[in-house]
């Protein structure tokens, strides 16, 4: 450490993980996609755990992982403590409680409008991580530790390239492999500032 370290202003330091993922085109389910017993044991699990879930699903949507963590969408007044989830259709924010009142929260990002998804840490807050997604419109902040955050960022990247039919851009697998890439090269060193990708 350096004489005057301590009196620098806190830095944010970002790490962009993907940016300007291509466009998906969603399409119905009429029924629920086979999945190995494990996954639905999984989603079976999330469903049991997190209150009135079972009842805001879609057909044939699959609940991949659920984290508790902070939604900063900044349509609230302030930031929400909910559970998170990634499902095969959407990035939801969601509570429901009983007692001593009945009240929910529920706020929705389809898989198919997320265009970049951001790994931000804050170097004054050291036990937390910042996930930033946009959707073209709006962005959105989730906040938890960093083990969850980046089980958040490693589902919801496999939802949108395992569920979601990929529109035809160029050079397919150069895409695939900048993508592994960019991880392997974040994981590796994760004080290392990574270039942002665009698909185009």
């Amino acid at each position: 450490m350096q004489p005057g370290d301590s009196q620098r202003p806190p830095r944010l330091t970002t790490y962009t993980i993907c940016y300007n993922l291509p466009r998906y085109t969603e399409r119905p389910a009429s029924s629920m996609p086979s999945t190995d017993s494990q996954q639905t044991r999984a989603a079976e699990k999330i469903l049991k755990r997190v209150k009135h879930l079972r009842d805001h699903m879609q057909p044939g949507e699959i609940p991949l992982l659920a984290i508790p963590a902070i939604w900063d969408s900044g349509r609230e007044q302030r930031s929400v403590l909910c559970e998170v989830i990634v499902t095969n259709r959407r990035l939801i924010g969601y509570y429901a409680v009983d007692f001593p009142r009945k009240r929910s929260f529920l706020e929705e990002r389809s898989l198919s409008t997320i265009t970049s998804v951001t790994l931000r840490h804050k170097t004054y807050e050291p036990l937390f991580r910042e996930l930033m997604v946009r959707d073209g419109q709006s962005k959105l902040y989730v906040r938890a530790s960093r083990p969850k955050i980046e089980a958040l960022y490693a589902t919801l990247r496999s939802a949108i390239d395992q569920y979601l039919p990929v529109a035809r851009i160029s050079s397919p697998p150069f895409q695939a492999r900048r993508w592994r890439s960019l991880y392997s090269s974040w994981a590796a060193s994760r004080w290392k500032l990574l270039p942002l990708y665009s698909g185009r």
